[in-house]
């Protein structure tokens, strides 16, 4: 079977979520199939190891709908020689003409565009692609139960059309993954902080706790860099504020060695770190969202959802005792085993199967 991926992700983010499903998901893929990457310029770090062409070059402003043009161009041609069984696109740019027997294929993140557009720009354009994408698309993979019932309820996709395929836990050896010992012990955020992501209400409660700011740091993990201003109020709240950037291996250090995970977000479509969190044995504490209570079932600790005071109780309470905090690493490490990427890319395999007639 010929299995194409479009360079959509590649030209949009350097590492993320979206790109370690596919980092995760393409090479086993390769192991049985004829892959081809369309990559062309782009500016992801996790395609060196995936057998691309592409041309990886800087990030620079204002540069994104020219790569995108080009690599647009570049990818129409290369369908048309490779003719592939199955097209997954990577995002939902648009794909325009390809090969009549192709069987488009897209995955479907998280529907946070459609249920929360005020924390967007109005110029943002990915609801309006990715109703076009759902809408082309043979086949859709959604990441979770509640984000296919979003599908089906905003997109209004038939169910018959979905496929829910949950990522797979990192595949590691834990006992050789070295804890990041630091001179504080120290409570962990991971990736972006605005909007749905919610970073404030974890900000709240160290300014309001002064306990808390004492005796741990807060160690901030990918994301954005933070401005002067921010790191002057952490200073000013006194709060050890750590933002740190780095590969995934070092990521994986942070979380090992973790007093806890916190992960406020309004909402998701899967939940990512709090399953490589539970993969690691580092507690988690989490808003109560439908996405977290798919993964995460009983082995975290959750909070309700958008409320900070409701953050500080669970986090004052639980990161002082060593007990609960050993029962839900236990607990944590137990639950994801029901996730894995020999899984998922099976279920993969048998979606682009099926949908091409191989």
């Amino acid at each position: 079977m010929k299995v194409a991926y479009s360079f959509d992700i590649f030209s949009i983010e350097k590492h993320g979520g979206i790109s370690t499903y596919f980092q995760s998901l393409i090479p086993r893929i390769q192991s049985t199939d004829d892959v081809k990457i369309f990559s062309g310029f782009h500016i992801s770090s996790v395609l060196s190891g995936l057998h691309s062409k592409g041309c990886q070059i800087p990030r620079l402003p204002f540069s994104f709908s020219l790569r995108s043009s080009v690599n647009f161009i570049a990818q129409m041609t290369e369908l048309n020689v490779f003719r592939p069984d199955v097209i997954h696109q990577t995002y939902y740019l648009p794909l325009g003409i390809h090969p009549g027997k192709s069987k488009r294929i897209i995955t479907i993140h998280d529907m946070i565009h459609e249920t929360r557009p005020e924390l967007f720009s109005k110029l943002d354009w990915t609801a309006s692609f990715k109703k076009k994408a759902a809408g082309d698309a043979d086949q859709i993979i959604a990441v979770s139960q509640s984000t296919a019932d979003k599908i089906v309820d905003i997109l209004k996709v038939p169910p018959s059309r979905i496929k829910i395929i949950h990522h797979g836990r990192p595949e590691l050896d834990l006992d050789a993954v070295t804890p990041f010992v630091r001179s504080r012990p120290y409570v962990l955020y991971i990736g972006k902080r605005g909007g749905y992501k919610n970073f404030k209400a974890l900000e709240k409660v160290f300014s309001a706790n002064r306990r808390l700011a004492k005796d741990f740091d807060l160690v901030c993990f990918g994301g954005e860099e933070f401005s002067r201003s921010e790191l002057e109020h952490f200073q000013r709240a006194g709060t050890q504020l750590v933002p740190i950037h780095g590969t995934r291996d070092l990521l994986y250090s942070y979380i090992r060695g973790a007093r806890v995970l916190v992960s406020p977000s309004l909402d998701e479509g899967f939940g990512l770190p709090v399953l490589e969190a539970m993969t690691l044995g580092c507690p988690v504490i989490c808003s109560d969202i439908l996405p977290y209570r798919e993964v995460a079932g009983s082995s975290v600790e959750f909070y309700e959802s958008g409320r900070a005071e409701a953050l500080h109780s669970a986090l004052d309470r639980l990161i002082y005792d060593d007990k609960d905090l050993e029962r839900l690493r236990r607990l944590g490490l137990e639950r994801s085993k029901n996730f894995s990427w020999k899984k998922s890319t099976d279920l993969h395999r048998e979606l682009y199967s099926a949908a091409s007639g191989n």
